[in-house]
Parts: C-alpha cells; structure tokens; sequence
C-alpha cells in the first residue's frame, strides 16, 4: 500500500491477539472504514504457581491483568472464598468471563495508584496473593507493604510470562518504517518494548546511538534516525512505555478496554478527517 492508498484507507496495525470469545476491536475498526493489520508482539505462557504458595491461606486475590486472571483459571486454580481486587475494568471483564464478580475494582491506571486506591479496602492482618506475570513491576506491593507497616501480609506469585513471538509479521514493521500507517494499538508496556526493538533491528540501528524523535517528526527511512511510532494505547501504563522511548501516543483510552480503544481510534480518524 503506497501512502497515497493509506490516506484514502486508514490502516491500523494492531499489536495483540483477539480475545477467544469474539473480536469487538477488529469489529469496530473495520465497521469505521479502517483496515486492520495483525501484528502481535507478546506471547503469553502459563504457568503453575509455586507448589509452597497455598491460596487458601490468604484473603485477597489481586489481580494486575487479565492475562493474571486467565492463566490463574487455566492451571486449575480454585477460588477459596477470598475477596478479588482487579486493577481495571478489563481485568474485571476477564475475571467475568469466569462467572466471577471482583469485590473490588480499581479505575485501571497504574499499579501505584491501584494500590492506592486498594489501601482503604484493607484491614489489620489481612494476607494478600497478588498474582502477577514475570515483567510486572514491584509497585502493588511496595506501596501496600509501607503503608501498611507490616499490618498485612502480601506475597507475589508469577502465574505467567511474556515474551516476544517467535514469528513477526516483518511486513507490518515494513509497514511503520516506510510510513504506511495511521496507527499502532498497543495494549501493554511489553508489545511496545518488543514492536521498537523490532523497528530498531529493521532499521540497521539501535535505541543506543539513534535520536529517538517525536511522533510528529518520523523518518524512517530517510537516514535521520527513526521515530517513535504513532501509537494508539489502552491506557495509562501502557503509555509510559511509550514516553520512555522519548515520544507520546496519539490516542490514550479514557477506559480500559479494547472496546474503548476501538472508539477513540475511530473517533480520532473521523476527526482528523474532517
């Protein structure tokens, strides 16, 4: 597709699965006259928590995901009667699909601020499991840990991990690289980590000696570095990632959900537009 096709048909490059239960994301995209490319930069493997770790023994089960709360399922983790917190509305549609009402629900920004919003929920001697995947940053349980004193118990188990697919869809880097696209969708921190080390290995250059330039500014291809992609993100902690590349998304989701995501992306193309 040359870039004159691109502004006639938007393109959005979409960096992680469809869920197994329908594609509501690709359904909106492509209902707004978009066309959608697939190119998923995470793998997700499960795995069983930790033989010593009975979940029995404490009273909240936290989950930071919804690839937390599908892994728990799919290793035949039981629930005990404990009180689940989510970080989100997503993870809480996940853990609905279980037939499982969370009893707390945090408003999906980041792990900080879901402990925050967590703290007040919580009482002397509580023991909380957070289960977590191996990248997850350690900010649930420092916060709790020192605003709690050591009133509560907290213990972090891995139920998965992430990594970066064996096989890439390089035509879509191409894509990015030669600038016929509209946007990226990205839903984690670990899809754009992999999606710019992927663009940096195309490009014959490293994140180390190459100016990083605003989305506003791409070049590559020109010689001058490259840019950071124009990225569509599903909230807060996602975008980080992005900041930390020097650059800022497009599109953050004011809700976390692939289903707002879809929206604010289309909205954003009917405005641009205009």
């Amino acid at each position: 597709m040359n870039k004159e096709d691109r502004h006639r048909v938007p393109v959005v490059i979409r960096t992680f699965k469809a869920g197994p239960d329908g594609d509501e994301f690709a359904d909106i995209i492509q209902q707004g006259g978009m066309a959608l490319v697939e190119a998923p930069m995470t793998e997700i493997h499960f795995r069983n928590p930790e033989p010593n770790v009975n979940p029995k023994e404490y009273n909240w089960l936290i989950f930071t995901s919804r690839n937390g709360v599908k892994s728990w399922f799919a290793t035949q983790q039981q629930l005990s009667g404990q009180k689940i917190a989510v970080i989100g509305p997503l993870t809480g549609a996940a853990l609905a699909d279980f037939g499982v009402s969370a009893d707390f629900t945090g408003s999906g920004k980041t792990g900080r601020i879901f402990a925050m919003e967590l703290l007040p929920q919580l009482n002397a001697g509580d023991r909380l499991l957070l289960a977590v995947g191996d990248l997850a940053s350690r900010d649930v349980e420092d916060v709790i840990t020192k605003a709690c004193e050591g009133q509560v118990t907290i213990m972090r188990v891995e139920v998965y991990s992430t990594s970066k697919p064996a096989s890439i869809n390089r035509d879509a880097v191409r894509q990015i690289i030669d600038d016929n696209y509209t946007l990226v969708a990205v839903a984690s921190p670990s899809a754009v980590h992999n999606l710019m080390d992927e663009l940096s290995s195309e490009a014959k250059v490293t994140r180390s000696t190459t100016d990083l330039l605003p989305s506003s500014q791409l070049s590559y291809g020109t010689g001058k570095g490259f840019g950071v992609p124009r990225f569509a993100t599903i909230g807060k902690v996602t975008s980080a990632a992005v900041c930390s590349y020097g650059g800022e998304p497009v599109i953050e989701s004011a809700v976390q959900s692939f289903k707002a995501l879809a929206e604010s992306i289309v909205d954003y193309i009917k405005g641009t537009s205009k």
